[in-house]
Formats: structure tokens, C-alpha cells, sequence
């Protein structure tokens, strides 16, 4: 094989300009995270976050904030960048595995995805010191390729579970009763949307009522009617303990088989809901007779209405109603 010598023989006056560039973007690059480092984590390079972790999911975004350091030492970074991504390294380690995320400095068992994300820091750090960090790689290696740790299958050739690592105890997608949330993760965001769902549901009603009625050509006057009349309603059911239309208290001196004294009296008719009445507005116009079914839903639901202030104010029994 011939080789060809190849000599500089241009002198370089000025070094180009995506040259200067670079230096000042890493000039750029060392100023952040220095600053980061020091804003952010602690004095063994731990995150400042002093919470619990309340899923499966997290590890990824803790190392995540540090993965691409190592390469910015690889490509011309500070010198003493490698030795500060290695110490964030294993005060990240030190910190998930007291937040019970790790076991053996290796994530317990999630998806592998989010694990993917989690071990980049590792891989650049094993890029830029495989003398340090190759037999912590092989460690993890070992893990899915020994089938004494539980993640392997030597007859099948596949990996047991779709959440796996350190912990084969670990069963299963989720440790509540629901995925992917748990009851911590519920009280701190407010999920699931319990407070969302009547208003949805009562949105869509009208909505619905509207649409419909101006397709079968219901007057529009009607229509309102029907929807204020259930917006009333709704806002009277709705308020409890201090009901839009006062509701009549049971006396200390009611009979036993009543509601006990203090109590407000049970509601008369709401047998029918939010279904029954979406129904029989389908049903009209789907028989043509829309308008009879609107008349019949305005007067029914207005008459509940008049019915609570007869009750509130005249002093009438509840059970009376119809």
C-alpha cells in the first residue's frame, strides 16, 4: 500500500472563523455549567431536590441533566469537566438509590426507553475514561445477559418483563392500583380529573341540546329555555349544604324512618339524568317531533324548579312531588 505525505506548506495567518467560533461557544458552554453546577446541586453532586419520587418514572431526568458533559470534554472542554461529571454521576447514584429508584447503582426495573435515557451519562462517561468506568459497564451488561439476575431467558432468547433491571421482584407495569399514576401523583397535580368531568358533562348536555335543536328547528327561545332551566337545576344540586334553591331541613321532632334532624330532604326526580334527557331529545327529532320533546323536557325540568321554591317557601312535604 503506497502512502502520500501530505505537507502544510500555506501558512495560516488568521485562524478561520468557525474556528473562533467553537472556542467561544465552549468558552460559552464552561461558564454554564459551572454556573449550574453551582446554582443547582449539592457538594457531592447531587441534585438539589429534596422531595420523593411517588412512580417508576424520574431517573432518566435526574441524569439527564449532566449526559452531554462528558462530551463537551471529549470535544475540547474544560479539563476538570470530566473529573465534575463523574462526581454528579455518583451523587445522582447516591441520591436515586435513597429515593429507592436503584439498586446497585442500576435502575430497579422500568421500560427501557426511559432506561435508555438514563444510562447516555454513563455511556459518555465510559467514552472518555474506559480505564474508570468499563467494568461498571460490564456490571450492568451482566444484567441482561445472565440469567441468574432474573432478566433473561436463555430458552426463549428474550428478556422476561417489559420493566426490568436491578430488582427481578419488582412485578408487574405500576406499584398502585392504576397506571401510570399513584395516589401521591393524584394529590400533588389533582389527578384524575374528578372536579373536570360534571362540567364536561354538563357542557357537552347543552352543546348537544343546542346542536340539536336547531337542526330539527326547534325555536331557539325554546331551546334556551330547556338549557337555562337545567343549568338552574343543575346549579341547585350542585351547591350542597347552601343550595341555589334552599332545600327544606328535616325538624328534630320528624319521624324515625326520615332523614335525621338537620338533614336536607332527598331530592325529588332526578331519576331521569343527563342520559334520559339527551335521550328522549334524540328520540324527538329522530321522530320528528323535536319540538313536543323539548316542550315536554322544558316543562318537566322547570317544574322540578318550581316545585323546590313551592316546597322551600310554603313549607309543602318534598315527597308530594311527582
Amino acid at each position: 500500500m503506497t502512502h502520500v505525505d501530505i505537507a502544510a506548506s500555506v501558512p495560516l495567518l488568521e485562524p478561520p472563523g468557525w474556528a473562533l467560533a467553537e472556542r467561544e461557544l465552549f468558552d460559552l458552554l464552561d461558564h454554564a455549567w459551572r454556573r449550574f453546577a453551582g446554582d443547582f446541586t449539592g457538594p457531592d453532586g447531587r441534585l438539589n431536590y429534596r422531595h420523593t419520587l411517588t412512580s417508576r418514572d424520574g431517573v432518566d431526568d435526574f441524569y439527564e441533566t449532566f449526559f452531554n458533559w462528558p462530551q463537551l470534554y471529549l470535544l475540547g472542554g474544560a479539563d476538570d469537566l470530566l473529573a465534575e461529571s463523574e462526581r454528579h454521576w455518583e451523587g445522582v447514584t447516591a441520591q436515586l438509590t435513597e429515593l429507592g429508584m436503584l439498586s446497585g447503582e442500576y435502575e430497579r426495573g422500568y421500560d427501557w426507553f426511559h432506561q435508555g435515557e438514563s444510562l447516555l451519562l454513563l455511556y459518555f462517561l465510559t467514552m472518555a475514561d474506559p480505564a474508570r468506568w468499563a467494568q461498571r459497564a460490564v456490571r450492568f451488561a451482566e444484567l441482561y445477559v445472565d440469567a441468574a439476575h432474573g432478566n433473561y431467558d436463555p430458552a426463549r432468547r428474550i428478556i422476561r418483563r417489559p420493566h426490568n433491571g436491578s430488582d427481578p421482584g419488582r412485578p408487574g407495569l405500576f406499584d398502585g392500583p392504576h397506571y401510570p399514576w399513584i395516589d401521591g401523583e393524584e394529590k400533588s397535580y389533582g389527578f384524575p380529573l374528578d372536579w373536570l368531568v360534571p362540567a364536561v358533562l354538563q357542557g357537552a348536555q347543552y352543546v348537544y341540546i343546542a346542536a340539536l335543536g336547531f337542526a330539527a328547528g326547534v325555536p331557539a327561545p325554546l331551546t334556551f329555555v330547556l338549557c337555562a332551566a337545567i343549568a338552574l337545576r343543575y346549579a341547585d344540586l350542585g351547591c350542597e349544604g347552601s343550595p341555589v334553591l334552599p332545600g327544606r331541613r328535616r325538624a328534630a321532632s320528624a319521624a324515625p324512618d326520615q332523614p335525621a334532624a338537620g338533614q336536607l330532604v332527598p331530592e325529588q326526580g332526578t331519576w331521569m339524568g343527563w342520559e334520559g334527557r339527551m335521550i328522549i331529545c334524540g328520540l324527538g327529532a329522530a321522530m320528528g317531533i323535536a319540538m313536543f320533546a323539548y316542550v315536554a323536557l322544558a316543562a318537566y325540568v322547570g317544574g322540578l324548579v318550581c316545585w323546590k321554591i313551592m316546597t322551600s317557601g310554603l313549607g309543602l312535604r318534598e315527597g308530594d312531588c311527582w
